[in-house]
């Protein structure tokens, strides 16, 4: 009888042993679950210089929503800017809407009739100011030509690609090689020409001075 009850209490002993295994297993799991969840960034768009329609601002906030898996991102548009920079508006803009967190602006200032990204955290390393200028510059026509919502659908567009790790276009930087390119040629050639023809004229004027030696004798 008591051999019975010792080995009654061992087996209670170990599914007790084997409870608090699986719970300490299932809080840890948790843990680490909630530790890897990638944090919840926002989405968010004002319109006030009425630039878009009801269904333009669905398909824009659609395209933003991409964005969201690497950090909050914002269009903004305005007809009056406080009479500050564009720049200085978005950079304030963006901090308001999102404090410190990693994050990308786009604005459209309709006063001054510029555009502009903004991006802060860790957002930065992947649309750095040079890439913002690469976009805005891949873009500006459209804005020029009233289309707005193309020049913000494919910012947005460009903006997931570089946070992913793709390539954007750069037409514009690859003309800028090419002007820059020719204008070396160009001075290259320039200076080429400058030092044989000064080369040409110390050549006449040693055979000038022989000349006149010769016929002094």
């Amino acid at each position: 009888m008591r051999k019975g009850r010792g080995i009654l209490k061992y087996i209670v002993f170990l599914l007790c042993m084997l409870i608090v295994v699986v719970f300490y297993s299932d809080v840890a799991f948790a843990k680490e679950a909630e530790e890897k969840r990638e944090p919840e960034y926002l989405s968010r768009l004002e319109d006030s210089a009425d630039l878009y329609s009801v269904s333009e601002e669905t398909a824009l906030l659609s395209r933003m929503q991409e964005i969201t898996q690497y950090c909050n991102v914002a269009l903004v548009t305005i007809s009056e800017n406080d009479k500050v920079t564009t720049r200085d508006y978005a950079e304030k803009k963006c901090y308001n809407m999102f404090g410190g967190e990693s994050s990308v602006l786009f604005l459209i200032d309709m006063e001054y009739r510029e555009i502009y990204i903004w991006s802060m955290g860790a957002a930065y390393d992947k649309v750095n100011s040079n890439m913002a200028n690469i976009i805005t510059d891949n873009v500006y026509s459209y804005a020029s030509d009233g289309e707005y919502f193309k020049c913000a659908d494919v910012a947005f567009s460009q903006i997931f690609d570089l946070l992913g790790g793709r390539p954007v276009p750069q037409p514009m930087k690859y003309i800028s090689n090419f002007f820059i390119a020719a204008i070396l040629a160009v001075l290259f050639n320039y200076v080429l020409v400058l030092f044989t023809s000064r080369r040409e004229k110390k050549k006449k004027s040693k055979l000038k001075n022989g000349v006149e030696a010769k016929f002094e004798v």
